[in-house]
């Protein structure tokens, strides 16, 4: 089926406004991002994008189904999230129903929130070094005064990569944030980074103290749980064999 998804509006939109877009990625960055600014902004639900997923997805709150991509406003912001990953058989669609919507409704720029890899990297910081991409604007202006680096070099791949090439296709003013992420586990420390610089661009105040505890303990736990298994592998080994006294190996 061609053309954009259905995207559905139930309430008044904001004169002037930002499209932030906040999908599950590396280190589900852009998720926890997400979510933080829609509770500190305290936005109201207003609307869904009927995207066809296979299978067919739906969430639940409150004991009411949803649609698995919604839509929020607050003031001047208008946040996309999506509660599942996106397939990539949809991505494209999805990224025109997006673009072509901001187009349309006069939005002022698309705000990429998002995720690069970065293996090994330093959990010493409270927060990650953060890489901007711009479509329309020159780099120096987009990011003035903000310490975001420029990805001179790389490759972007799913839903934020449609994003960018559409907005940069239909002269959209597009940025995209990408923290550096850990690939392993879930990363609130690059959620905190992408949140603070959406605050620095639109000129908002948000708290991250809670996403870097949440940082700490969930670092703390991988490590103890990649160490229980690696205790594990020694007494039992991977293929099985008993340990002494007679029980198997859990890790076989």
């Amino acid at each position: 089926m061609d053309g954009d998804y259905d995207l559905k509006i139930t309430s008044s939109l904001p004169k002037k406004f930002s499209v932030v877009v906040g999908f599950p990625g590396v280190g589900l960055a852009g998720y926890i991002a997400s979510d933080t600014i829609i509770s500190q902004c305290k936005m109201e639900e207003i609307g869904y994008v009927d995207v066809e997923t296979t299978p067919p997805v739906s969430i639940v709150i409150e004991a009411t189904p949803k649609h698995p991509v919604r839509i929020f406003k607050c003031d001047d912001l208008v946040l996309i999230k999506s509660e599942v990953p996106i397939m990539p058989d949809i991505a494209a669609r999805l990224g025109d129903t997006i673009v072509h919507w901001a187009r349309e409704h006069n939005a002022e720029r698309i705000i990429l929130l998002d995720a690069i890899s970065a293996p090994g990297r330093s959990e010493s910081e409270n927060e990650t070094k953060v890489w901007g991409i711009t479509t329309t604007e020159k780099f120096g202006d987009a990011f003035k005064g903000l310490d975001v680096n420029p990805m001179e070099k790389g490759m972007i791949i799913g839903l934020a990569s449609e994003v960018l090439v559409d907005a940069k296709d239909e002269n959209v003013d597009c940025i995209g944030l990408f923290a550096e992420s850990n690939v392993e586990i879930p990363d609130p420390r690059a959620a905190a980074s992408l949140v603070h610089k959406l605050g620095d661009l639109t000129n908002k105040k948000f708290d991250t103290r809670d996403l870097i505890e949440k940082a700490t303990e969930i670092e703390t736990a991988f490590k103890e749980q990649m160490a229980a298994i690696m205790e594990a592998l020694k007494q039992g080994g991977p293929s099985g064999e008993e340990k002494e006294g007679g029980e198997p190996s859990m890790f076989g």
